[in-house]
């Protein structure tokens, strides 16, 4: 499908930053959380992490996303994970979503 992002485990965020960063599994509530800016990305069948519109606390356990096992994924924003309205088409979506939390 044309006009989506995909994320193979770096967070988006901090890519645009230059910052290199893999998402790991929150302790407490088992989301994927990015351990620089605590972005929180929940996964979704069958090819999508939903990006969550919270911060995570920043408790990791050390398993990383594994790029071989769960491959690239489509990124979708709030508020229901549903529908081609939500997958999140360019970098300029991205940064206006991440801008409302």
């Amino acid at each position: 499908m044309e006009n989506q992002i995909l994320s193979d485990g770096h967070c988006p965020e901090c890519l645009q930053k230059n910052i290199k960063s893999i998402f790991q599994e929150n302790i407490t509530n088992g989301y994927w959380e990015c351990p620089t800016c605590n972005l929180q990305l929940q996964m979704l069948a069958p090819n999508h992490l939903g990006i969550l519109d919270e911060r995570g606390t920043g408790k990791l356990k050390p398993i990383t996303y594994d790029k071989n096992r769960w491959g690239e994924r489509v990124l979708i924003r709030r508020p229901q994970f549903e529908g081609d309205d939500c997958i999140i088409k360019n970098l300029n979506e991205l940064n206006d979503y991440l801008a409302t939390f």
